[in-house]
């Protein structure tokens, strides 16, 4: 039995010793002398915009005109039902203004000539009946002359009124509008006659309605010319 295990360690002697001799040395890791040195990456760089030269033109804007409220107060005494208005024109300053008296007189128009027959002259056949229901409706007539010194306006005005009311009159009212505040102009009217007979007249509403005094009560559906300087 001794014998026996004698034997077997020395086997196991023998080959432990072939293992060891079939082994290959690994030879040691070599490290180099010094480490490189780390190379950098440039990173992508953007080369800078350049601003235009010139900027670019900004649109222009075009301004629309905007609507303004009329400034009378809705609180102001309202005028008599007779009123009419005379179409005088204002340009940029005082209209039949005092200072151009010393301009040569307008002569008056004269009213013989029936308003609605030249109207009618002037348009075709079938639109003449339409005038049948203007002819108790106002009708201006209007001489105007132009100075540029001023610029301002010279005119003649003569109105052939129809009296449409149920009752007489005994005034009638002319709108004088350049005159007010905010418009920056003046209307001043001069003699004012009725059927041919000077006619009084006076000022309201901050001078831009104009009362005539009618000589004599206009009865319903009668007619007067009014002429003004």
């Amino acid at each position: 039995m001794h014998q026996r295990l004698y034997i077997f360690g020395l086997v196991m002697i023998l080959l432990v010793s072939a293992c060891s001799l079939s082994i290959t040395a690994t030879p040691p890791a070599t490290f180099p002398a010094s480490a490189p040195s780390a190379t950098a990456t440039p990173m992508a760089t953007h080369s800078p915009t350049t601003a235009p030269a010139t900027p670019p033109a900004t649109p222009s804007i075009a301004w629309q005109p905007t609507a303004v409220a009329s400034p009378f107060s809705s609180r102001e005494a309202p005028l008599p039902t007779a009123v009419v208005t005379p179409a005088l024109v204002n340009v940029g300053g005082e209209v039949c203004s005092a200072d151009l008296a010393a301009q040569p007189p307008v002569t008056a128009p004269s009213t013989s000539t029936n308003d609605i027959d030249m109207q009618a002259a002037a348009m075709i056949g079938p639109a003449r009946s339409d005038l049948t229901g203007m002819i108790s409706l106002p009708h201006y007539t209007i001489t105007v002359t132009m100075d540029m010194r001023g610029p301002s306006l010279f005119g003649v005005e003569t109105l052939s009124f129809v009296n449409s009311e149920q009752t007489a009159l005994n005034e009638l009212y002319f709108g004088l509008y350049p005159t007010a505040p905010f418009n920056g102009a003046r209307l001043d009217v001069g003699d004012v006659t009725v059927n041919g007979r000077p006619a009084t007249t006076s000022l309201h509403e901050s001078d831009t309605a104009m009362l005539v005094n009618l000589p004599a009560p206009l009865p319903a559906n009668g007619a007067l010319i009014v002429s003004m300087v």
